[in-house]
């Protein structure tokens, strides 16, 4: 299957959902100068959500899902379709976890019908779980900030990874 996003697409999508996640906000975040240091501090739902626990990410992780997802016009939800179907995490997924011995075709359409209705799904859920699995974690500064430096490098990270795994880049 040919990959059509460009790289830019890519980026857009993984840092919008990534911006979501951790500042509550689709739009790129303003970084203030504090201590010498540029940052942003975290959202509250995020703070709650990962920062704060040692388990039971899964309510935070679906809650982003829906609102990154609520903010998306149908162009920009078929590029998101165009993403999660295109790595080879996606093909391994449709055969290890597909419990109900759904065809491929099934597994789309339910891709395609979660995204478009804003419902949850396994394979869309995967897909954003693994976005926020940065290499190195996610780190605090001052426990409640994120540094543009970090933020910058978790977003150029997850795009590297991402491509890594498509069919085609």
């Amino acid at each position: 299957m040919e990959n059509q996003l460009s790289l830019q697409e890519k980026k857009t999508i993984i840092s919008q959902f990534l911006n979501i996640s951790f500042f509550g906000d689709v739009n790129p975040p303003e970084f203030k100068r504090l201590n010498e240091v540029e940052v942003k501090e975290f959202s509250d739902s995020f703070k709650s959500g990962i920062l704060n626990r040692t388990e039971d990410f899964k309510p935070f992780i679906i809650s982003s899902i829906s609102e990154y997802i609520s903010n998306l016009n149908e162009s920009d939800r078929n590029k998101l379709y165009l993403m999660l179907i295109s790595t080879a995490n996606f093909t391994a997924d449709t055969f290890l976890y597909n419990k109900n011995d759904d065809s491929i075709e099934e597994i789309h359409i339910g891709i395609l019908e979660a995204i478009e209705k804003n419902q949850t799904n396994f394979f869309v859920n995967l897909f954003f779980a693994r976005i926020l699995t940065i290499k190195g974690g996610i780190v605090a500064y001052k426990t409640h900030y994120a540094t543009k430096e970090w933020y910058e490098s978790a977003i150029e990270n997850q795009l590297k990874d991402f491509n890594e795994l498509c069919f085609t880049n």
